[in-house]
């Protein structure tokens, strides 16, 4: 093998073997844990969230004023979204909410 051959096989075993340690150490780096609030939510996870029924949570779903989409068939908010509208109606003077000992 020539001389230059030599010396461009050296460069890309060093090229190689500096890639994989920047593989080793993106591997390393931990995911990034999903921003919980951003998550869509179905109807069941309202239920769930909000410690309701299902028919509690589709009449959520149902108000004009209920930040929700519909993809297909279903429904869809983020725990963003609903904990903001939350926040509102509770601020909200003509809002009644019905507490009812369990």
């Amino acid at each position: 093998m020539s001389e230059g051959a030599l010396v461009l096989l050296d460069r890309l075993l060093a090229e190689v073997t500096s890639l994989r340690k920047e593989v080793q150490e993106l591997k390393e780096i931990p995911a990034a844990a999903p921003n919980v609030e951003d998550e869509s939510m179905d109807v069941h996870a309202v239920m769930e969230y909000l410690g309701v029924g299902k028919y509690a949570a589709y009449e959520l779903f149902r108000r004009n004023d209920f930040p929700a989409i519909r993809i297909g068939k279903q429904l869809r908010t983020t725990r963003k979204l609903l904990d903001k509208w939350l926040e509102e109606q509770s601020k909200n003077e003509k809002t009644y909410l019905r507490v009812v000992n369990r």
